[in-house]
């Protein structure tokens, strides 16, 4: 029995050590990204290994939806079309994780002090791309300053943290005030107001690199305004902000801007919109139009009952807001009909470099369309375009187009194309069309067989187009001073010989024996002497 209660025992302490390891591997499981959201935009690239925490494991990579964005082996993704997939992440061991990916905006929301402090490192983790921090409300006039109230005592009580915050985990951010103006004068107070506020923040006030909204719907102040006076103080509050060096914003409800604003007036002066429209299932397949309107926020608040870890520690909800990013063209660059590199810019703007692009045996020429016409980095792009690279073809320059040989000697021919640029050997094919004749290998070194004429081609491997020639005769003997081989001794001749003795040309075998006028079995100034009395026939060499 003592046996037995120790096997169980033993039994029961192994499968307790199986469990804690299996419950240990679990609790060890660790996330595979850094961040759990990711925006890119149309025509984009992004690499998931640059999120991951350990880029050495194994994964593999899943798309909810390719044609919203297609991912490929090596995790790098591709927005395809504007809207929102979820790219799934497997590591070897199981482990698996997904990323929530936008296509063509960003995910942001908008904070104020009822939203108390925010946590923006959660907000960061959870890829948060922008925030809009609510700054002030209202002016202060001589009516505040009698009452002994601050001057700030309209700032929001979280303008600073909040401030800190976004620049301190580095996410972009701009701000917005809430409007009471019910005149130009008090619009201008605004303007003034909203500006020192953002000053008061010190340093981080430099950190802001989104627009400035003004938020106008206050219905006790505004509501009774017509139009063109509401507008009007719109405009004057936005002029103040430009003025100032600031990008100007409005934001209003869908009321606001078909009942209460000019916004064809407003959209008129290049002012930018922050649409508030809160439909149960918002659809981030495309822009939504102001109203019908035909004019395009660039930013979306889409609902106000949103739920962030890090945004929700006061209200319990937080404004979810997407801001469109720009506008992309994609660019296909294709070089003898393969795809080189797919680009996507801002429509409407230019590049600044071009692939580089390369074939062997030509010269690089220009980028052309579709329609045939050059492009150039100045050229500005307004839809997709292919883009293709011309090439001109050079020509082979041989170091000789014509060597004369007497039989079982040899010489080398050399080749570069006709710009001096240089070609490898391993380039180059060497061809003897009469091996009868003459011989070459593939250095170019030519040996004369027999008495007779042939030619031998050189051309490149990977296009037998670009090709040159070289006539190789082989005598039965020479002719003393005719370096040249063409039956005539003259001032060709007396130039080669003079290269030769100076260094700067090369005489073959053949062409040696032509030169040794004197036959000594040397070449020297003494034969160029001889060859220049023999074509000034002072001294004949016959």
């Amino acid at each position: 029995m003592k046996n037995i209660s120790r096997i169980f025992k033993f039994v029961c302490f192994a499968m307790f050590f199986v469990i804690c390891i299996s419950v240990s591997n679990i609790f060890a499981s660790t996330n595979i990204l850094k961040v759990s959201s990711k925006s890119i935009n149309i025509y984009e690239k992004f690499d998931i290994k640059s999120i991951q925490e350990d880029t050495n494991a194994v994964y593999s990579y899943s798309s909810n939806d390719s044609l919203i964005a297609s991912v490929d082996s090596n995790g790098v993704v591709t927005g395809n079309k504007m809207g929102q997939t979820v790219i799934t992440i497997t590591e070897g061991n199981g482990n698996v994780q997904s990323l929530d990916l936008s296509v063509g905006f960003y995910r942001g929301l908008d904070v104020s002090t009822f939203n108390g402090n925010v946590d923006y490192a959660k907000l960061k983790s959870k890829g948060i791309d922008f925030v809009m921090i609510r700054s002030s409300f209202g002016w202060y006039d001589q009516n505040d300053a009698a009452k002994g109230k601050e001057y700030n005592f309209q700032y929001d009580d979280q303008l600073y943290n909040n401030l800190k915050g976004a620049s301190d985990y580095g996410i972009p951010f701009g701000i917005y005030h809430y409007s009471y103006a019910r005149n130009t004068t008090e619009a201008t107070l605004e303007a003034e107001y909203t500006i020192n506020a953002l000053k008061s923040t010190g340093a981080y006030a430099s950190n802001m690199s989104l627009p400035i909204a003004y938020d106008v719907e206050d219905n006790e102040y505004q509501g009774s305004l017509d139009k063109s006076t509401l507008t009007d103080i719109v405009i004057t509050y936005c002029t103040k902000i430009r003025e100032a060096g600031y990008s100007p914003m409005i934001y209003a409800n869908k009321n606001w801007f078909v009942n209460h604003l000019d916004v064809e007036r407003l959209n008129s002066l290049g002012y930018d919109f922050w649409y508030a429209f809160w439909p149960n299932s918002p659809d981030f397949s495309s822009k939504i139009q102001i109203a019908n309107s035909g004019i395009y926020p660039l930013i979306w608040q889409y609902t106000s009952s949103g739920n962030i870890e890090g945004a929700n520690t006061a209200s319990g909800r937080v404004d979810l807001n997407i801001m469109y990013m720009k506008e992309q063209v994609k660019l296909t660059f294709v070089s003898e009909g393969k795809i080189l590199e797919e680009r996507g810019i801002d429509k409407g703007t230019s590049i600044s470099s071009f692939p580089e692009v390369s074939k062997k045996g030509y010269t690089f020429v220009k980028w052309i369309d579709q329609n045939g016409n050059e492009v150039t980095i100045n050229i500005k792009f307004d839809s997709n375009t292919t883009l293709t690279a011309v090439f001109e073809k050079k020509n082979i320059k041989l170091s000789s187009n014509r060597v004369f040989l007497l039989k079982d000697m040899q010489t080398k021919i050399t080749a570069k194309y006709n710009d001096n640029t240089s070609i490898s050997s391993e380039d180059l094919i060497y061809r003897s069309l009469n091996e009868d004749i003459a011989t070459v290998d593939e250095s170019g070194n030519i040996l004369a067989q027999n008495i007779g004429n042939t030619k031998i081609e050189v051309y490149l491997k990977e296009d037998n187009t670009v090709v040159s020639t070289c006539d190789v005769i082989v005598a039965d003997e020479y002719e003393k001073g005719d370096i040249n081989g063409d039956g005539k001794v003259n001032i060709k001749d007396w130039n080669r010989l003079y290269n030769y003795i100076n260094e700067t040309e090369q005489l073959n075998e053949y062409e040696l024996l032509c030169a040794d006028i004197n036959g000594d079995g040397k070449v020297n100034i003494k034969d160029w002497n001889r060859m220049y009395d023999h074509i000034t026939e002072v001294n004949p060499l016959w």
